[in-house]
């Protein structure tokens, strides 16, 4: 139940300001229901000391840049950086399609450790 966070770049795209994170999924998946596993924003870490990381408020925008193999994610948004939910979902070829990731460890896909690391990005208006 442990997703830790690394700040990857930190960019203004048009009049947005874009964080992309890479997301390391440890232990077992906390199957809630509603959030999944929790997504601390603030605990993030900045491997790079990219300059203007942090956000000022909670971001608008969000979305997941790549899937792990065989599986579907959805970011549940919080209202604030310490409690955003991440969720896994099988994949539609697998043999119960959209089934969600059971209490259990989480599938070697997840965890990144087949070099496919997960990415996420939020954003919000650039200035705010």
């Amino acid at each position: 139940m442990t997703i830790a966070l690394s700040l990857l770049s930190s960019e203004i795209v048009g009049t947005r300001k874009v964080n992309r994170y890479s997301v390391t999924a440890s232990g077992s998946y906390a199957n809630t229901g509603t959030t999944g596993d929790l997504i601390d924003f603030q605990g993030a870490s900045n491997p790079n000391n990219l300059p203007g990381a942090k956000f000022s408020r909670v971001p608008d925008g969000f979305r997941v840049c790549n899937q792990p193999a065989g599986w579907m994610m959805r970011i549940e948004p919080g209202n604030a950086f310490t409690n955003w939910g991440l969720r896994f979902f099988q994949s539609a070829g697998a043999s119960t399609p959209f089934v969600e990731h059971t209490n259990a460890a989480y599938a070697a896909t997840i965890t990144g450790s087949d070099g496919n690391p997960i990415q996420i990005e939020l954003s919000q208006p650039a200035g705010v």
